[in-house]
């Protein structure tokens, strides 16, 4: 426990929340569907996780609220860049955006927004704000015991394999979750992973999960 402890305020010192709540009408939009809540309620029950790793986390009100209430004993790393730059997002090239999407719209705003909608959480929350490979590469060191990942970030088939290789680098012992398996990018990086990792692929709708079992029962 006292190791514990340690590792987390470790992780702590990597991010330094500001002193006040940002002044703002917080944007609010997210993604987030009843199977990946049932599936990751059901790890989160079952693993009692002292680390939750989520990549990509936008407003911060969608999986991440889910993680954050489901998962209060956890301390969750959240990856994502949050750039105000529409240049760095669009899912690895596989989204493309009108002049006037709604999303865009929300860019400007999109990093104090996260910290506004997660502000009563900061106590087990830590955003690393980097692009996935160099956030995973930033917390290498720290060999933090994370015990779920939730990968929500790049939908590209190169983005989604590169994600899930370094997450299983990272952390081998780690159950590995994910969104959007209804996306051909994401189906065919996510069966790909599994076969070079030996894991079976269950998915319950867009959610997907890694398993070594022959036979696995989940009770939603």
């Amino acid at each position: 426990m006292d190791k514990l402890k340690e590792q987390i305020k470790q992780v702590k010192s990597l991010y330094q929340w500001p002193d006040q709540k940002p002044d703002i009408m917080p944007e609010v939009n997210g993604w987030f569907t009843g199977a990946s809540a049932a599936v990751l309620k059901h790890f989160i029950q079952g693993l009692k996780p002292r680390f939750i790793a989520e990549l990509g986390s936008w407003t911060g009100t969608g999986s991440t609220k889910f993680l954050l209430e489901q998962a209060p004993d956890s301390h969750i790393l959240c990856f994502d860049h949050w750039s105000p730059n529409v240049d760095d997002h669009g899912n690895g090239g596989t989204t493309t955006y009108a002049e006037n999407d709604p999303e865009l719209l929300q860019l400007p705003k999109i990093w104090d927004s996260f910290i506004y909608n997660t502000w009563e959480h900061r106590n087990h929350l830590t955003p690393i704000r980097a692009k996935t490979p160099t956030g995973l590469e930033s917390v290498k060191p720290y060999d933090l015991p994370v015990d779920l990942i939730f990968i929500d970030a790049d939908h590209s088939y190169e983005g989604v394999t590169r994600d899930i290789m370094m997450c299983y680098e990272n952390w081998p012992n780690a159950q590995l979750t994910g969104d959007d398996y209804t996306w051909d990018s994401v189906k065919r990086a996510v069966n790909d992973c599994a076969k070079k990792l030996d894991k079976r692929v269950i998915f319950c709708h867009n959610c997907w999960f890694f398993t070594d079992e022959i036979a696995f029962e989940v009770n939603f």
